[in-house]
């Protein structure tokens, strides 16, 4: 149940005895903004957030309109950070939020924001934990922006990587969510657009099977975002036979 403020006096007027509709309209003016909220390191830069500490029955109306109405841009001002650090502060600030995460829609992660653009970014625990949270709605991509003469990743790069990552999230092709659960199977999920291959380093540290030379294998995807099956590589065996060993070995 929601929580309803009361008044000392039943009888005077106040913002909570206007209709929910005018109410609402209230709070799409005073948090709903045209560009992205900036997420910088985690701290959100916004105005207008002061309704929300008047009382929990304004909150609890109003901060649905905050996480939905706007999207967010994940930056920093660290230096040095590799484009795999920008997806730890994503991560971060989405537990941050807890529960409101519901209400997300749209993140977006300043690639320009990275001074370094490795040649595999490491989706792995971004993966996990949107699979956790199974929230069909949200959607993450990448973007530069800057103005092109200041771009670190071309546009055709970070294309490639927004749709390949919006396909392991939403279908799953590679059948690759079930390995979620077993935390020590897995130890790397990578993308890479130079390759235009994926690639999954399964564990073998813990492993109770002699898998040492098992360990790494591809995947590969194209620039609209297909995900095809595990790439062919004589030097190494069948990936649905290693796959299946392992996970019995963990159960």
């Amino acid at each position: 149940m929601a929580p309803v403020s009361r008044l000392v006096d039943s009888s005077a007027h106040s913002f909570l005895t206007l209709p929910g509709e005018i109410r609402n309209a209230i709070y799409e003016t005073l948090l709903a903004h045209e560009h992205p909220v900036a997420i910088v390191d985690g701290h959100a830069h916004l105005s207008g957030t002061s309704i929300l500490t008047t009382c929990r029955q304004i909150a609890t109306e109003a901060t649905p309109v905050l996480y939905s109405r706007n999207s967010f841009l994940i930056s920093t001002l660290q230096r040095g950070i590799y484009l795999s650090g920008l997806l730890t502060l994503t991560e971060k600030w989405l537990r941050r939020i807890e529960r409101q995460i519901i209400h997300v829609r749209t993140v977006v992660i300043d690639t320009d924001a990275a001074e370094i653009w490795e040649g595999g970014i490491d989706v792995q625990s971004l993966l996990y934990y949107l699979w956790d949270t199974a929230i069909a709605q949200l959607k993450i991509s990448f973007s530069p922006m800057t103005d092109g003469t200041k771009r670190r990743v071309s546009e055709w790069d970070v294309s490639s990587i927004n749709k390949t990552l919006s396909a392991l999230v939403a279908e799953d092709s590679m059948g690759l969510k079930r390995y979620a659960r077993f935390p020590r199977l897995v130890d790397n999920i990578s993308l890479c657009t130079e390759t235009g291959r994926g690639m999954v380093v399964f564990s073998t540290r813990h492993c109770p099977i002699d898998a040492t030379t098992l360990s790494l294998h591809f995947f590969s995807f194209t620039t609209d975002g297909k995900v095809y099956s595990w790439t062919d590589d004589p030097m190494q065996p069948a990936k649905s036979f290693f796959c299946d060993k392992m996970v019995r070995a963990f159960i």
